[in-house]
This record gives structure tokens, C-alpha cells and sequence, in this order.
């Protein structure tokens, strides 16, 4: 612990060693008039602690590297624990006058000072739009993912030697548009998920039976009515597993059906998000597992309260899948808000909370989860920024064993370009 706090304040060090980025003052360039016109132009705001990248071709490439330090008092309900961390990542943008593509692509390694086993998640995205004609656009993204399974999850089996991988793969296509105030949009996913088998006493621990692809087709009309578009949306999904059958000889496999009714908003840069709520449907394959049907309420705001000051918050519900031979799956209801404050150009402060109400459908469980964190992160010139969060989580199950308070706090500093 003491060698990786040592290493990052070397780091900080180096940081904030003097550079021409640093030197950079204003904040916006000075205005120049045409003679003989009166039309004046003003060059855009430049801020002199945002990375500017590394040309490459059409492109902005944004290297950056992120070394941290976390300890937690009971980390997951599991006890104390402590851990570095570094996360290299790296982001490509487009600098086209006309359509967008990003690719993003990161991975941390994560090894533990309080004994255990090391830890590793990565992620690549890729995004393009493509401007059409009539203010229609056309939207493609393709992803992979690869995480481990938790060892506090219900799901992951008891008794393995280590944590087995997850691969998730996806791939969406969207057209959105409209003509007059009708808005319209179509999107079609794909998302698949590979479990990787366990390993326990030296045996395999087969986990095949979970692997599944999910595809969804969803369709939104809007009536724009100024500010606020008033819309309707609905989404046909179908799960399908790999095998017919999972461990215990039951037809997990499901269809879900969703219609909800909402409300878009959007003033200026002051003011956007969404609110909406309805019914969601799912019937499993299995006549053995009751199908489940639940309102939904999901949402999203953020709000410029003053130049210094965003406000953000949402609310979402999910359903998720189970390997419970008496559950139809999970049903998790989470409420989020955040507050930002630019104490100074190159100081953030922030305080956020989440409380969640986390349902086991058929298996007699259900969690009540809370959060609460604090952070600041200073930028001392492009190059750097060094940041500090300290969380507390809460969680108040009726499963006996699995209530527990946890007090977090991280340490991170972050090299980029």
C-alpha cells in the first residue's frame, strides 16, 4: 500500500512540472472584426486543461493512462481490503465537417495489496453517424466487453478456485428523423454473452447453459411541440439460450414485450433529458417459471443550474436473468443524482447518491442498496489530473448473511494527451 502511494505521488510530481501546456492563460481567444462588414467572429472557448489530442489523419487520437489506489473497509461484504490499479485507454474521433465515428477502447488491471487474486475488465466501442439528408440521421455501433464474475453475485456458483470470464459482444443500427414536428426513430440490437466455465478443486465447473443472445427491435413516435416532445415508444425482445435446457432442466429462454408513454425535453444547453413509465411484459418458455409483468419507469435529466453548477439525474428499471430454478429473473428499480461544482477552472467538486431496490422475483429476496459518494479531481495542465473519491454503500437484504456497510475511498492519477 505504501509503495503505491509513493508511486503516485511520484507521478504527481512529474505532473505538475512546469510545461507549455501549462503556461496556456486564456480561456478565450480575442474576437476579430471583417473591416467593412458587421458581422464579427469569435473564435470558439479553448480550455486550457482539456487533453488536445494527437493528430492522425482524419482523425484525434487521445492516449491516456490512469494509475489508482483503492482501499474499502468491507469491500462487497467480503471484509477490508486494498488495491492498485492501472487503466490504459485510448480514444479516436473524427474531424469530418459532416458525419462522426469514435472508437474507444480501455482495460484495467487490478491487483490486490491485502492478498487475493488479481482482477482484469477491458472494453472496445466503435460509433459512426452518419448525417443525412432532411436532418435524418443513420446510427451504427458495434462493442466488446470482458469482465469476471462476482463473487457476491447469487448467480456465480459457490466454491470456485478463481473468478471465470465473461465476453459480451454487441452491435446496434439505428434511423432516427422526421418531417414537420412528427419524430421518429428505429433501432435494432443484438447483444450476446459468453460465460466462461469455472474451475473448482482443479474440475471443471460448467457454466455453458448460461450463455445467450438477446436481440431487440425498438420504434419511437414523437410530436415536437417546442421544448418538449411529447412520445410513445414500444420494443419486442427475445432472449434465447444456447441450450434448450440450463442445469436444471428448465426452458429459460424469454420474450419480452414493452410499450411506454414519455416526455423529451431540451432548452438550450441548460436543460435536456427524458422522463417515461409503462408496462413490460416477459413470458419464459418454461410453463414451470411464472412470467413476469411490471410497470417501468426510466428517465434522465441534466441540468445547467448556473456557469459553475450541472445537476444530473435518472432513474431506470431493468430486468435482468437468473440461473434460480424458482426465479424468472431479477428485477432492479435504481434512482441516481449528482451535483458538479467548478470550484475553480481546474478543480471539480462532486457529490452523487443511488438508492436501488433490487427484487428477486420467486426466490423470496429482495435488497435495498444506497450509496452515497464525494470526490475533487485538479487538473494541474492538460497533461495531468489528479482526483480522490470517498464512497459509503449500504445494503439491507432479507437474506440472511447478506446485509453489510462498506467505506471506500480511491486515489487516482491520470496521464493524458
Amino acid at each position: 500500500m505504501r509503495t503505491a502511494i509513493h508511486l503516485l505521488v511520484a507521478l504527481s510530481v512529474f505532473a505538475v512540472l512546469p510545461a507549455a501546456e501549462a503556461q496556456e492563460a486564456p480561456d478565450v481567444a480575442a474576437p476579430t472584426t471583417i473591416t467593412g462588414d458587421l458581422l464579427r467572429r469569435t473564435s470558439p472557448v479553448i480550455d486550457p486543461y482539456e487533453p488536445l489530442g494527437l493528430g492522425a489523419g482524419t482523425f484525434s487520437a487521445f492516449p491516456a493512462l490512469t494509475v489508482g489506489v483503492d482501499a474499502a473497509t468491507n469491500d462487497g461484504g467480503g471484509g477490508a481490503s486494498a488495491s492498485v490499479s492501472v487503466t490504459p485507454e485510448l480514444t479516436l474521433r473524427s474531424n469530418w465537417s459532416r458525419h462522426q465515428a469514435t472508437f474507444d477502447v480501455r482495460g484495467t488491471y487490478r491487483r490486490p495489496l491485502t492478498g487475493g487474486q488479481s482482477a482484469m475488465d477491458a472494453a472496445a466501442n466503435a460509433a459512426l453517424r452518419l448525417d443525412l439528408a432532411d436532418q435524418w440521421t443513420a446510427d451504427f455501433a458495434a462493442g466488446y466487453g470482458y469482465d469476471q464474475q462476482s463473487a457476491t453475485d447469487p448467480d456465480t456458483p459457490g466454491g470456485l478456485d478463481a473468478r471465470p470470464g465473461i465476453h459480451a459482444f454487441s452491435g446496434s443500427a439505428g434511423l432516427a428523423g422526421g418531417a414537420g414536428r412528427v419524430q421518429t426513430a428505429l433501432t435494432a440490437t443484438v447483444e450476446r454473452t459468453v460465460y466462461e466455465n469455472g474451475r473448482s478443486g482443479g474440475a471443471s465447473v460448467d457454466q455453458g447453459y448460461r450463455t445467450n443472445t438477446r436481440a431487440q427491435v425498438t420504434g419511437r413516435l414523437g410530436l415536437r411541440t417546442g421544448v418538449v416532445t411529447p412520445f410513445v415508444e414500444a420494443s419486442l425482445a427475445r432472449r434465447q439460450y444456447d441450450r434448450v435446457l440450463d442445469n436444471n432442466g428448465l426452458r429459460r429462454s424469454v420474450t419480452e414485450l414493452a410499450a411506454v408513454g414519455g416526455l423529451s425535453f431540451a432548452h438550450g444547453e441548460r436543460l435536456s433529458g427524458e422522463a417515461s413509465t409503462g408496462w413490460l411484459q416477459a413470458w419464459v418458455d418454461d410453463p414451470a417459471l411464472a412470467d413476469v409483468g411490471t410497470w417501468t419507469a426510466d428517465g434522465s435529466l441534466v441540468w445547467a443550474a448556473s456557469p459553475l453548477t450541472t445537476v444530473t439525474a435518472g432513474f431506470a428499471t431493468s430486468l435482468s436473468p437468473t440461473t434460480s430454478a424458482s426465479s424468472s429473473g431479477t428485477l432492479r428499480r435504481e434512482a441516481t443524482t449528482g451535483i458538479a461544482y467548478a470550484w475553480r477552472p481546474n478543480v471539480t467538486l462532486t457529490a452523487d447518491a443511488a438508492a436501488a431496490l433490487v427484487d428477486y422475483l420467486g426466490r423470496g429476496r429482495r435488497d435495498t442498496e444506497l450509496r452515497l459518494g464525494l470526490g475533487a479531481a485538479w487538473r494541474p495542465n492538460r497533461l495531468a489530473e489528479i482526483s480522490a473519491r470517498y464512497e459509503h454503500e449500504r445494503v439491507a437484504s432479507t437474506n440472511a448473511g447478506s446485509s453489510y456497510g462498506d467505506h471506500a475511498v480511491r486515489l487516482q492519477m491520470r496521464l493524458q494527451r
